[in-house]
């Protein structure tokens, strides 16, 4: 039977108490526990229900940023704060507008509608990401991603004979393909890259080596691998085009020469990979076939309603099904923002996207400035992932996004803090300037 809060009430309502000092009061611990509830438990119990925990855990969130905001009186500066209240905004009026358009209860809406105010919980992280321990807290959640892959690789390679975790997997390709749990490990692996990037310490590359291993043989997900290519050879290409040495001319050669028949001979799993595609499109069958399907389907919503989308409709009514494309097996999360500019619109969407806009404009700015920035991998990749995945709205990445955020903005508020006491600030002033209005 599903692990449910129901399930487990009264133990919940003794636990919560002690819950809320561990929140307030122990960082790495809070965040382990966070994460340990967004992975289902690291997929240990069986058909726990993580969407039910993680909105009940969401709500104590928000009592604990609540207590130490309002009633500690501690002071946190939030770059994204609208964003985030124009996200909660945005889906209020999707729900209204499904009431609208199919008469769903507005509770059955929100329900529906109960992952994107998990986006609450960018506060709290916020209050514990912050200039004395940000750079631990994200060395720990790349351990914690680290471990994860290593133990997912083990059960890979292990299947039949032993399987530990309670995941989704699928038989096929050369491997057993293991989908669920990917989603830290891919937003790791962008975090681990830029602290080598930074601080060059050879770890960092190794931790980012098990990821891509998992990634790709394990995780072995279309709709992630390709867009990880895509941004990891663009980077390669940038770092050789801006720092050309004969040296590097001559590892990058090496590299190719090495990788490219491993990964695209006839025989190889990229290439099944590639075939699979083409053969699945050309015969409208499998995936790719299904995907054609969706596209069309839910561009003739969009169609119909192009401004605000037709709302969110819940799972639990034959309308809500039929509005869903469940009834005809269609997944809105199949074909990225695609499937979901049905739901949100144009303006639904750029509400999202206004994120990853604000992040880019900063990157740029800091960029020019030569100034350490973390956050950019993460983003490029969301935004290069949209025609496959969209992960702003996806209930796993939220938690992951908020983190990227909150590094992204210690780090901002970092140099604002430190500005001050540069002996030239000819170069940051103008930025210092411009941020500070932001604030």
């Amino acid at each position: 039977t599903s692990i449910v809060i129901s399930d487990y009430k009264y133990i919940i309502i003794i636990f919560i108490p002690i819950l809320i000092a561990i929140l307030l009061r122990y960082t790495k611990i809070s965040i382990f526990l966070i994460i340990m509830v967004n992975e289902s438990m690291f997929y240990l119990l069986d058909n726990f229900n993580a969407n039910a925990f993680m909105t009940l855990l969401t709500i104590i969130l928000v009592f604990c940023s609540f207590y130490e905001i309002v009633i500690k009186g501690k002071k946190v500066k939030y770059l994204f704060r609208n964003n985030i209240i124009m996200i909660f905004i945005i889906v209020l009026i999707e729900v209204f507008i499904a009431h609208s358009i199919t008469n769903q209860s507005i509770f059955l809406g929100v329900d529906a509608s109960k992952r994107y105010f998990w986006y609450a919980n960018y506060f709290y992280l916020r209050l514990k990401i912050n200039n004395d321990n940000a750079d631990e807290i994200i060395d720990f959640v790349i351990k914690i991603a680290t471990i994860l892959s290593v133990l997912y690789l083990m059960q890979s390679l292990l299947y039949t004979k032993i399987q530990v975790f309670n995941m989704n997997y699928l038989e096929k390709y050369p491997f057993v393909r293991f989908y669920t749990g990917i989603t830290i490990i891919v937003f790791s692996l962008f975090l681990s890259l830029e602290r080598f990037k930074y601080t060059k310490r050879k770890k960092y590359l190794f931790f980012s080596f098990i990821m891509i291993l998992e990634i790709v043989f394990v995780g072995q997900s279309r709709s992630i691998i390709i867009p990880l290519f895509i941004l990891i050879f663009y980077k390669i290409f940038m770092f050789i085009r801006n720092k050309f040495t004969a040296k590097s001319l001559i590892v990058a050669t090496v590299l190719f020469v090495t990788f490219t028949p491993m990964l695209f001979n006839s025989n190889s799993y990229i290439n099944k990979m590639i075939d699979s595609v083409f053969k699945e499109i050309s015969m409208n069958t499998g995936t790719s076939g299904v995907r054609v399907r969706e596209v069309e389907f839910f561009l003739n919503q969009f169609k119909e309603y192009p401004l605000l989308g037709c709302g969110i409709h819940s799972d639990k009514t034959d309308i809500g099904l039929d509005m869903l494309g469940r009834n005809y097996k269609f997944f809105q999360n199949d074909i990225g923002v695609l499937g979901f500019i049905a739901t949100f619109g144009v303006i639904g969407i750029g509400v999202f996207l206004s994120i990853a806009f604000k992040m880019i404009i900063y990157i740029y700015r800091f960029k020019k400035k030569n100034l350490i920035i973390y956050g950019e991998l993460s983003i490029v990749y969301i935004l290069i992932s949209l025609p496959l995945s969209f992960y702003f709205e996806n209930s796993t990445s939220i938690l992951y996004i908020l983190i990227t955020l909150c590094y992204f903005e210690n780090y901002l508020e970092k140099y604002i803090d430190e500005s001050d006491i540069l002996n030239d600030r000819r170069n940051i002033i103008s930025f210092d300037k411009e941020v500070k209005n932001e604030f």
